[in-house]
Formats: structure tokens, C-alpha cells, sequence
């Protein structure tokens, strides 16, 4: 399944501009992933800055309901699972022949309150593309899959804009009965962790320890330093990809729960061990093994920034093309709202940062098979 953001793409419009960037502004924290002033950035640091970037600009505008921002790239994959599961860490480039840490080029489509969607493309200063739209060639696959190329190249990119975010609220409503883990605990927020937290004004982690959890759950939190924040190079060496651990309680499928569930506490910003790295703060990107997985964001009242990663092996190139510097892979950022979940489906990816100081706390729902939408209850029940 892949589904795209409903109803927003009445009245497509594609403009072709060179966008200019403005000194780096964080909505919740003025200092850059991996340190200001850093010479060390790693690919993760690079983007991630790049997209708070345009997040932040976009927010500034009353016009604009939200932004996409797709970026080709070659996503490098390995066999750990750090957490014994399906999910394999990974990290990122642009291919082969790019020396650089800045992406290539990326496209950032704003979708206006008026129902109109614009798409505007930046190339890296290097290449000294012309701010011309003639310039440019552009081949729409759909609404939400495009070519593009300098009209002077013979080779193509590939960007997709398809990420499956959906209203929490929409979801649940379809689960009807399956949204129920066991007697009095519904999805979402089945230990009502949120209304706790409302009452008391704790941190989100207090509020967690201090919780009486019900059955299945563990009553102390799992603890892991790394969120998929390590790639192996060799098998002895490793390649930091982010940094900060994670804090979770889960209750497995049987007696206590229909399905797999977690609430997940990622640690705030790490600023120090970011500037010894190099790297944003939060989760590394990663390959779903699962059948699918979902970050819901049901318990913060602050946007979360998370990419979609997925492999190009299904676009058609024109005839007797190729895509350049060989990019296999293309990634999509938005800003997941309070009260949005981001379902990601096996073998594609995904990758979250922390932008904040404090925790950011989330559930996380682990389905059961590939999600078909209500067909099969989003996943949760196998047919």
C-alpha cells in the first residue's frame, strides 16, 4: 500500500525556482544538529539542518498547510538489528561520484491552504544550475512521483513525495474493536499516559516512571543507549548516524494486548556527543523488516520531524535513460503533527530527529502484516 496524504493535491501547479537559504533557524533550538561552527558534519547532520531549515522558513508563511521535501539519494543498508527484530540499521549518500555532504539537489512541494501545490528545486551552488524554469526538464508520473533533470543532462533524478501519515482519530475509527489491547486500554494512548501528564505537568519521562503500568508492560523502562545509531563499516568499525537513547515500555501480542505495542521516550538533545560525531540527536534511519510499523504521536504537543525512504526500482525511466550519479533510493520529509501517526511498510525506511532539549516521547505500533488499509484492519488483522 501506498497511499499518499488524502485530499491536497486538487489544483497542481509546478514552479521552478532556485531556492535561497537564510541562516539556519530552529523552532525549538538555535544550535545546529552536530554542533555550531562544526567542520564534521556527517550526511545525517547536513540534511537534517538543511530540512529544519526549510521547516522552520515554511512556518513563517500563513499561506502554506505543509511542506514535502524529496531528496535523491543512495541508501547503504547492512544486516544488524540492534534490537533483535526486523529492523536493520542503514545510513545514507549520493552516489558514488558526489564528494560533497550537501544533497545534490532537493525539491521542497508546498501545499497551500487554497489547495494549490507548488514544487520549487534547489541545486547544490556547485553545479551553477541557472535560476531559469526553461531549464529544466520535468516528466510527472503522477501527482506525487516526477523526473527531472537540467535540460543539459542526460540523465535523470527521481523524487517521490508518497508518505503514509494519516489523522490517528481516522485510523482508530477503522480498527473499531481491533483498536481494544485488552479490557479498558484502547489504542491510542491505552495507558492514558497523556492525561496523566496533563494533571500533573510533569515531564513526559516523569509522568512514564511514576505511571502504574497494566499487565504486559514492563514496570521499568528498557533502556537502550543508540537508536539505530550505528552503521558497520567494517566488523570492526562503526559509523555513527545519531546519537541519544531511548527510554520504552512494550506489551507483546497474547493475553495483554492484541498486538505489539510501545511507548518510546527519546532522550533530548545530546549536544556534546552531537559535535564529537557529527550527527543529528534521535533515531538513525533504518530498514522496516516487519510488516510494518507505525510512530504516532499521541502524547507531545510538538511537530516531529521524520523521512520516508524508499527504492526507485519501481520508476519506469524515459527510454534509453539512467538516473545520475547512480541514486537508488529517494527520501521524503514532513513534520508529523500531534494527533498524526507515520506508518512505514517492510523493506522501505525511516529516520526521526529530536529537535528538542527535552524528551520526545511517542507510541509505536507494530503491526501484524503489510498494511492494506481497512481491508485487513490497517495490518492488525492478517487475511
Amino acid at each position: 500500500m501506498n497511499k499518499s496524504i488524502p485530499n491536497i493535491f486538487s489544483g497542481f501547479i509546478i514552479s521552478f525556482f532556485i531556492l535561497q537559504y537564510h541562516p539556519t533557524v530552529f523552532a525549538h533550538n538555535e544550535i545546529p544538529f552536530g554542533g555550531e561552527g562544526s567542520d564534521n558534519l556527517a550526511f545525517e547532520a547536513v540534511l537534517a539542518n538543511k530540512l529544519m531549515n526549510q521547516f522552520n522558513s515554511s512556518n513563517l508563511n500563513s499561506k502554506i498547510k505543509e511542506i514535502l521535501i524529496g531528496i535523491p539519494v543512495k541508501i547503504l543498508e547492512s544486516n544488524h538489528h540492534p534490537f533483535g527484530d526486523g529492523q536493520s540499521n542503514a545510513t545514507f549518500n549520493y552516489g558514488n561520484y558526489w564528494k560533497s555532504k550537501n544533497p545534490i539537489v532537493i525539491v521542497r512541494r508546498e501545499v497551500l491552504k487554497s489547495g494549490e501545490v507548488k514544487d520549487y528545486f534547489e541545486w547544490d551552488a556547485s553545479l551553477n544550475i541557472v535560476n531559469n524554469p526553461d531549464e529544466l526538464n520535468i516528466i510527472k508520473i503522477n501527482q506525487d512521483d516526477l523526473f527531472f533533470k537540467p535540460k543539459s543532462w542526460r540523465d535523470w533524478f527521481y523524487v517521490s513525495f508518497k508518505i503514509e501519515s494519516y489523522e490517528i482519530s481516522k485510523v482508530v475509527n477503522e480498527l473499531g474493536s481491533i483498536a481494544q489491547l485488552s479490557a479498558n486500554r484502547t489504542l491510542p494512548d491505552p495507558e492514558k499516559i497523556k492525561l496523566e501528564l496533563k494533571k500533573d505537568k510533569s515531564s513526559s519521562l516523569d509522568a512514564f516512571k511514576k505511571h502504574q503500568w497494566g499487565p504486559g508492560y514492563n514496570s521499568m523502562a528498557y533502556w537502550s543507549d543508540s537508536v539505530h545509531g550505528e552503521y558497520p563499516l567494517t566488523e570492526n568499525t562503526w559509523l555513527t548516524t545519531s546519537v541519544g537513547g531511548v527510554s520504552t515500555w512494550l506489551v507483546t501480542p497474547g493475553i495483554d494486548s492484541q498486538l505489539k505495542h510501545l511507548y518510546t521516550c527519546f532522550q533530548g538533545r545530546q549536544f556534546d556527543a552531537e559535535k564529537k560525531f557529527g550527527v543529528p540527536s534521535g533515531a538513525g534511519l533504518h530498514k522496516i523488516g516487519d510488516a510494518a510499523e507505525s510512530i504516532v504521536n499521541s502524547i507531545e504537543s510538538l511537530q516531529l520531524p521524520v523521512v520516508y525512504g524508499k527504492s526507485n526500482s519501481s520508476a519506469v525511466l524515459p527510454n534509453g535513460s539512467k538516473l545520475s550519479y547512480d541514486l537508488t533510493h529517494t527520501l521524503v520529509a514532513r513534520l508529523l503533527n500531534p494527533g498524526e501517526l507515520f506508518l512505514t511498510s517492510q523493506s522501505n525506511y525511516h529516520w526521526y530527529v529530536n529537535p528538542t532539549e527535552k524528551e520526545f516521547c511517542v507510541e509505536i505500533w507494530v503491526h501484524q502484516c503489510v498494511p492494506k488499509g481497512i481491508s485487513n484492519n490497517w495490518g492488525f488483522t492478517c487475511h
